[in-house]
């Protein structure tokens, strides 16, 4: 063979390795790179939401320790079905100084469509001075209870300066 034949073969042979070099090594190895780029950008972007929420809760955790005790006070609104005790002991707190005594009759517990929350109703009357009578009403518009006065009825007695009077008063339960 002659030399001009062997450098042609050589080279040849070159360019053949280069080129099965080329198709089965390097262009695997960077669509490899490509494919795990894109993996290390979806992992990335999976990683910021994950520390967002991450944030998210951290902040709600903070939050809520903030809120807590307005939390417990709101929860303190409401009256326990069972026993409304708390409410009950209210009212004869205020009504006693203002010499009113009072007749308080619970009814049953309801859950009526427009309310947000069951509620119980107290039937609350009792025979007291008209200035009496209105100041506990007062008290019972400024209680730290969930309440809403129903209805109010007032009967004015002849040649007395008193008057009967009967609220009906619902509590918001638990």
């Amino acid at each position: 063979m002659s030399p001009k034949q062997k450098i042609s073969i050589t080279v040849f042979c070159l360019l053949g390795s280069f080129s099965i070099a080329l198709a089965f090594g390097i262009v695997p190895l960077t669509r490899g790179i490509s494919q795990d780029a894109q993996k290390l950008q979806t992992q990335k972007r999976t990683m910021e939401i994950f520390g967002k929420e991450t944030q998210g809760i951290e902040n709600f955790k903070t939050f809520s320790q903030e809120k807590r005790q307005d939390l417990q006070s709101l929860e303190l609104l409401f009256v326990s079905p069972e026993t409304p005790i708390p409410l009950i002991e209210f009212l004869e707190q205020y009504a006693k100084p203002l010499g009113v005594d009072l007749t308080i009759i619970p009814g049953d517990l309801k859950k009526l469509a427009e309310d947000f929350w069951p509620s119980l109703e107290f039937r609350i009357s009792s025979k007291a001075s008209y200035p009496a009578a209105f100041a506990f009403l007062k008290a019972i518009e400024n209680a730290p209870f969930a309440l809403e006065i129903k209805s109010i009825t007032m009967e004015a007695e002849r040649g007395n300066r008193n008057v009967d009077f009967t609220f009906i008063v619902k509590a918001y339960t638990k």
